[in-house]
């Protein structure tokens, strides 16, 4: 245990270094290091690096990698949902969502309203409700835009006068991490 802090179960040839925290069960040949933290099951030959977290309702089995930030909340990872690019895997691993037929519901904080069903994401920019919403460097977002789920908005304070409940297609995401769904285009559907 080079390094890490371990209150949890580490057992057969598991490895835990690196700063990496174990509350939960590390087993078989799974090693978790490079600060990670554990606090449900990491088995097999699996590997949990790079700041990212395994929580209590989560299982990471087989040859899976999880890596930079990824907060793996709910069911079984059995594979490296980034590389891979397992997009709705990794939305329902991080955030609990699932999509259907291809589509998922996601929400972002609002600032203000400009004009009725017309609302401000940001100092600048605004979407309105019903029509498209496209990310591109014009408007500031060349990276995607970051959408997530109304919980994790309210637990990280991002509570704003308003929140943007927004159609997404699962062919328009471009990264799944720290709890946050990076998409290229959305419809916002809603006001709450």
């Amino acid at each position: 245990m080079h390094g890490a802090h371990v209150e949890g179960t580490v057992s057969d040839n598991a490895v835990v270094q690196d700063s990496a925290i174990v509350y939960g069960t590390v087993s078989g040949n799974a090693v978790v290091q490079d600060s990670a933290i554990v606090y449900g099951t990491v088995s097999g030959n699996a590997v949990v690096k790079d700041n990212a977290t395994v929580y209590y309702l989560a299982l990471v089995t087989d040859d899976a990698v999880v890596k930079e930030h990824q907060r793996i909340c709910c069911g079984v990872v059995t594979t490296d949902l980034l590389r891979y690019k397992q997009w709705s895997r990794a939305m329902f691993a991080e955030l609990g969502v699932t999509a259907v037929c291809g589509k998922a519901l996601l929400c972002i904080p609002a600032y203000g309203v400009e004009e009725p069903n017309v609302f401000f994401i940001n100092d600048e920019q605004t979407v309105t409700i019903g029509k498209e919403f496209i990310a591109t460097a014009e408007n500031g977002f060349s990276q995607g835009i970051d959408l997530t789920t109304a919980d994790i908005i309210e637990e990280n304070g991002w509570l704003t006068s308003h929140m943007i409940v927004c159609l997404i297609d699962v062919n328009d995401i471009i990264d799944v991490q720290e709890g946050l769904v990076v998409v290229t285009k959305f419809v916002p559907i809603c006001v709450e």
